[in-house]
């Protein structure tokens, strides 16, 4: 499912981060979740005109040369092992979020729709931030202007390996190119998380030329 590749990502390129706080245990997507999940796979999905094509000016597809001409990274917060992450702080007004802008080979299945030639240094692929937990509701406020209403919101409760439990709530827009999530907590209950990512959801235009192609000659 959708979500669950996002989160497999976010694991993956998380254990890399500072842990603070204490680890937390999500409950199981309930129902509603996991009927939008199936909506994003098979592509019936809403409107959305403020769907995202990229993420702070840098479009999906683009190679980090590209990225880093935008968004400018340090050459220090670049991965120097397996040259697909890139780090940049970002002043929330207040606070800081710290997002990593994930790069994968262009040729991924997840990059398709933006057709960009092969790059050495892979294509723009996804963002994903942490922020404080506690600037949660601004992080949220941010998000709505940017992308609109929530197309889903699920409340659920998350527990610490302590024992204590917290309100959780967490976000969805889907749409054809791209799925953003929000998180009051991720790995730990000190920080919260969201990601903007490219879907592998055909464009309706070019599955409807590849449509007509195979009844042509019918």
């Amino acid at each position: 499912m959708r979500r669950a590749q996002t989160m497999a990502l976010l694991l993956l390129v998380l254990i890399a981060l500072p842990i603070r706080g204490q680890t937390i245990k999500p409950e199981e997507p309930n129902n509603e979740q996991k009927l939008v999940n199936k909506l994003a796979e098979v592509g019936v999905l809403r409107e959305w005109p403020q769907e995202p094509d990229g993420f702070k000016g840098v479009r999906f597809g683009a190679t980090k040369n590209e990225a880093g001409a935008i968004v400018s990274f340090p050459r220090s917060v670049c991965n120097p092992y397996d040259n697909k992450a890139c780090r940049l702080d970002i002043d929330g007004g207040g606070f800081t979020i710290t997002a990593l802008f994930i790069f994968l080979p262009s040729s991924h299945k997840m990059l398709k729709a933006f057709r960009k030639p092969e790059a050495s240094d892979g294509a723009f692929r996804s963002v994903i931030a942490t922020f404080p937990s506690e600037r949660y509701g601004d992080v949220k406020e941010m998000l709505i202007v940017k992308y609109g209403q929530p197309h889903n919101t699920q409340q659920s409760k998350v527990q610490s390996r302590m024992g204590a439990t917290f309100d959780q709530e967490e976000l969805d827009w889907v749409g054809k190119r791209a799925h953003v999530t929000l998180s009051r907590y991720g790995s730990t209950v000190a920080e919260g998380i969201f990601a903007v990512s490219a879907t592998d959801i055909a464009d309706p235009d070019e599955r409807k030329m590849e449509d007509a192609k195979k009844t042509a000659l019918q």
